[in-house]
């Protein structure tokens, strides 16, 4: 299944979404030419940083803009235009930014205490994207996510309700965590990074609509 849009209009110009999405694409597109050494110098990767003194903290950042691929880079940009400006909206500007950059870090942690001797680099912004995601389930439970689903050869669009959608990719991600976990392998896919965004951004979410 593929998103490509919902059904709830934003209220206000959703500047930080935005902004991030175009930050994304500029370092990309900075990078690519060299990619493979900017993501072993910028990449998150659990036993440099159990072996340094503090001056590879920088990682932890660097890694949500880097991507390992154009395939990635658009999976992760297209969700944060559907879901990221509603939950904006929702939360408003400096939450936002909270939410996305506290659910990569969280994703981030989870990731590295499942894999604290990987040498292998973890990049992208899925943990902060999952965390995005997260937050629109708490908000917009029954919003309809238009999706393309692959039959084969065969293309059909479909509307789902948020809840079903997000659910069933939340259930994909604990299949892949398991896997991996019984695999002893991290992989090519944050699996650990997902759910730990994804853990954050319901909380934070959750937190402040009890608030309000």
């Amino acid at each position: 299944m593929f998103p490509i849009r919902d059904n709830i209009p934003s209220r206000s110009l959703a500047v930080i979404t935005y902004g991030l999405i175009f930050f994304n694409f500029l370092i990309y597109f900075l990078t690519v030419s060299k990619l493979e050494g900017y993501i072993l110098k910028y990449g998150f990767i659990p036993s440099v940083l159990i072996g340094s003194t503090g001056d590879n903290l920088y990682r932890i950042f660097s890694s949500m803009f880097l991507h390992g691929g154009l395939g990635h880079l658009l999976s992760n940009m297209i969700a944060l235009w559907i879901f990221g400006d509603n939950v904006e909206d929702k939360l408003g500007k400096l939450k936002f930014l909270i939410l996305y950059f506290g659910s990569g870090i969280s994703g981030i942690i989870l990731h590295f205490l499942f894999y604290p001797s990987s040498a292998i680099p973890a990049v992208g912004a899925s943990a902060c994207i999952s965390g995005v995601i997260a937050g629109y389930l708490r908000y917009f439970p029954f919003a309809r996510v238009d999706t393309l689903v692959f039959l084969g050869f065969f293309i059909t669009h479909i509307q789902i309700p948020a809840l079903f959608y997000i659910g069933f990719w939340f259930v994909t991600q604990i299949q892949g965590a398991l896997i991996s976990f019984v695999s002893g392998l991290a992989g090519g896919v944050g699996w650990y990074a997902h759910l730990g965004g994804f853990v954050f951004g319901f909380a934070f979410s959750s937190l402040f609509s009890k608030i309000r």
